[in-house]
């Protein structure tokens, strides 16, 4: 799974979407946030909650205490969460992969809720999968902020690619460029199937947070119950989910590792889960 991810993952984040992160996000410093093992939301952005939440850097290994650190925005639904319409929360993934969910949220999350909203109200949540933009530690592929500025530039004379085979061309030896240059760091933790591990812990913590309920973890890879978390009669927290792109693969995941905590999912312009295994065809 991973080759075609180091391959083609963060290129398009990495080139041009820092500088709009640091722009949307100048007005709200993210570090004053204690990173913490339960979802603990801080009034930012004018109307969203952000948090840290901490959730294990290997999920393989029980044994191995090392975390990191993944950045949350949600926006509160337009309801009061007492309101017999609330609908609970949608997780939004944008795509990618290596896509940006707190700056989607702050592009597009008005415009997500009211896509969602109908007879029920939804909470709209999104992250930054592990390494991207504001969680910690920053899966980062370039040397300095200048050499990330130079690819963006290059990467503004090449955007039609439909025009042009040559552009297409440029634009498959640039992101396996870019994923030869990923190589250089550790990147063993940031699978999709790892992803798919922190949104259902996610998934919980919102229950948790909800509902004042307390975990009971009966132990590593057995499912994770919740008492009283959700309407449900076992009691398991189920995803509400919204996946784009790279987000139906992330989407498809999930629901592969975990089929009996999935409520609804609606997955927009799927993705090819073979291109997405490293099992790349020839191309250009």
């Amino acid at each position: 799974m991973m080759g075609r991810f180091l391959r083609l993952c963060l290129w398009l984040f990495a080139a041009c979407g820092a500088a709009a992160i640091s722009v949307l996000s100048a007005d709200f410093n993210w570090t004053s946030i204690t990173p913490s093992e339960q979802l603990k939301y801080h009034d930012c952005f004018d109307g969203f909650r952000c948090a840290r939440l901490l959730v294990p850097l290997d999920w393989q290994d029980p044994a191995n205490k090392a975390t990191t650190v993944i950045a949350v925005t949600a926006l509160p639904a337009a309801v009061p969460e007492d309101h017999p319409s609330f609908g609970g929360t949608v997780i939004i993934n944008p795509g990618g992969p290596g896509g940006s969910g707190t700056l989607n949220m702050l592009h597009d999350g008005h415009m997500l809720r009211d896509l969602v909203d109908g007879n029920k109200s939804y909470e709209i949540l999104s992250f930054d999968p592990r390494g991207v933009a504001h969680s910690t530690p920053p899966a980062d592929c370039y040397p300095s902020e200048r050499a990330r500025e130079a690819v963006g530039w290059q990467f503004r004379g090449m955007v039609d690619i439909d025009d042009d085979p040559a552009k297409l061309q440029w634009h498959f030896a640039r992101a396996k460029a870019h994923g030869d240059l990923c190589t250089r760091i550790d990147l063993r933790f940031h699978s999709t199937a790892a992803v798919a591990r922190d949104m259902l812990r996610i998934v919980d913590r919102v229950a948790e947070l909800r509902n004042g309920t307390q975990h009971v973890h009966p132990g590593f890879g057995q499912a994770q119950r919740v008492i009283g978390a959700a309407p449900d009669n076992d009691g398991l927290p189920r995803i509400q989910y919204l996946g784009f792109s790279y987000g139906t693969i992330l989407g498809n995941t999930f629901a592969s590792m975990f089929p009996g905590r999935v409520r609804r999912m609606v997955l927009d312009g799927v993705a090819d889960p073979y291109d997405n295994t490293g099992r790349v065809r020839s191309c250009c």
